[in-house]
């Protein structure tokens, strides 16, 4: 009997693209981070999931982070919801922080109405 592979996710899913899609959607994660070289990757037959190291072992994930959130706290939450998932130890490094994105306002006046 062939042994499962531990790295597979149900479904046909490689366990890095859950990880992954599980860190991106947590608050205060702005996204993964492949590292300075880009060497923090999963290498998928014709792709590769960036921030994202799995072994039978443990489990890295690296990742950015919007300024003003609890850096320790928001780490610690990716590392206990990746460690559930996978099952193993995970190590989180925050490569980067960074400001949050505004968006364009659009402000509304009367003189603006009057004109238009």
């Amino acid at each position: 009997m062939t042994p499962l592979n531990p790295l597979a996710a149900p479904g046909g899913e490689d366990l890095a693209e859950l990880v992954a899609g599980l860190v991106k959607g947590m608050p205060g994660v702005v996204g993964l981070h492949g590292g300075v070289f880009g060497e923090v990757a999963t290498y998928l037959p014709g792709r590769r999931v960036s921030g994202i190291r799995i072994t039978p072992e443990r489990a890295e994930v690296h990742v950015t982070l919007v300024w003003g959130e609890p850096v320790r706290a928001t780490a610690a939450a990716v590392r206990d919801a990746v460690t559930e998932l996978t099952g193993v130890p995970t190590y989180v490094t925050v490569e980067d922080v960074v400001q949050p994105v505004r968006t364009p306002t659009t402000v509304t006046t009367t003189a603006a109405k009057e004109i238009s």
